[in-house]
């Protein structure tokens, strides 16, 4: 069934009369848990196939070998979703209005879409709203918002970058592709 189940992909626009990073994004195949709105790490969601597919003799663990991430999800894990999940999308001051987040954000559901994933998913800060806006024009709708969770603020001033944890309410956002 191999080591890596979850593939990802990182997607770089560059600005043509510059050659400069105009933009990137990540995506990758990652574990929800619709319930709660939970989306599992990539090292959590390795280590339960790990897991689970080393607790196998040989014959059964082969029986799984060709199916697809999202077949072999809800096959060992049914409380699970294997979803597409956005992550980490910045466009350069110069290059926003431009229409590069949404092309960036397509190229995200094209990868959905050939990883044979149902829906992609991403996590936004509730108080982020040209981000909301952006990903709303984009198709996505709330689908879970978690007050109680935290966020990373650089601290200004020192030579060392300085982070802090601050309150923030997450919310997790989707749409099928």
């Amino acid at each position: 069934v191999g080591a890596r189940r979850l593939r990802s992909s990182l997607f770089v626009a560059e600005d043509p009369s510059s050659g400069a990073i105009a933009g990137c994004v990540g995506v990758e195949m990652a574990l929800v848990d619709p319930s709660r709105g939970r989306v599992l790490s990539r090292a959590q969601s390795e280590k339960l196939f790990s897991d689970e597919l080393n607790s196998m003799g040989a014959r059964e663990r082969g029986s799984y070998r060709k199916m697809s991430a999202a077949e072999l999800t809800e096959a060992l894990f049914p409380e699970y979703k294997c979803l597409a999940l956005l992550a980490n999308l910045a466009v350069a001051p110069a290059a926003r209005g431009s229409g590069l987040g949404r092309r960036l954000c397509a190229r995200c559901d094209e990868a959905a879409d050939d990883w044979e994933l149902p829906a992609i998913m991403l996590q936004v800060e509730l108080a982020n709203a040209p981000a909301r806006k952006l990903y709303e024009a984009a198709g996505y709708g709330a689908v879970f918002a978690d007050e109680g969770a935290s966020a990373l603020r650089v601290t200004p001033g020192g030579a060392e970058l300085q982070l802090e944890s601050v309150s923030s309410t997450l919310l997790l956002m989707g749409k099928g592709v």
